[in-house]
């Protein structure tokens, strides 16, 4: 079980709950649904931690198939807290475009996990504690710029046709590193070492 992942998409559904039903004010105000966004993108880094890589590493099965019960349970968790958002806000009235709240949160948390694929394949076994903390701070420089800029970044926002085409670059560029990251290093080399291998590389010669 994922604990850091539970805890921050429990920590994001409680700021949005309370928030919500705190005076003054109608519904949540967009910032605050932004750091929850931010909060569960760093939780959902931590779903590739695998602290017995050093041990699984040494066979030849894929960096998805070791990872696959855990990040099972870890979508599941970020399912279930995006729907509780979701919940909160539909009472308060305050619900944006759920295409638009779906895809943030999915951009976001494919950005966490691609950063956590590429280092789970350059060997490090807990990839979460290193790219949680740099979520968080990207995270909050999103939302603060984008308020100073006057440029809304967060397709919460109401933004426009460019707002919706930069996510959906930045989604598709994070998808194609969580795909290079989960290629087996360990497999490839087992392949070059096979016996099958060498012999067919001293036919070719």
């Amino acid at each position: 079980m994922p604990g850091p992942l539970v805890a921050a998409a429990g920590a994001a559904v409680a700021l949005v709950l309370v928030v919500a039903v705190v005076p003054p004010g109608p519904g949540v105000p967009a910032f605050v649904l932004h750091i929850a966004e931010v909060m569960l993108a760093g939780g959902a880094a931590y779903a590739l931690d695998d602290a017995a890589a050093t041990l699984t590493d040494v066979t030849p099965r894929a960096l998805w198939r070791r990872r696959l019960p855990r990040l099972a349970v870890s979508v599941a968790t970020l399912a279930l807290a995006t729907g509780g958002i979701s919940l909160v806000l539909h009472q308060q009235g305050s619900l944006p475009s759920a295409p638009a709240l779906a895809g943030e949160v999915l951009v976001l948390c494919l950005l966490a996990v691609a950063a956590a694929a590429m280092l789970a394949r350059h060997g490090e076994a807990e990839p979460g504690g290193l790219v949680a903390p740099v979520v968080a701070l990207l995270g909050l420089a999103a939302v603060v710029g984008g308020s100073l800029m006057g440029d809304p970044l967060f397709l919460t926002d109401e933004s426009g046709a460019t707002s919706r085409g930069r996510w959906l670059v930045v989604g598709v560029v994070a998808a194609l590193v969580i795909v290079i990251g989960s290629r087996d290093r360990g497999a490839a080399a087992l392949w070059e070492r096979s016996p099958r291998r060498r012999s067919n590389d001293s036919g070719s010669a």
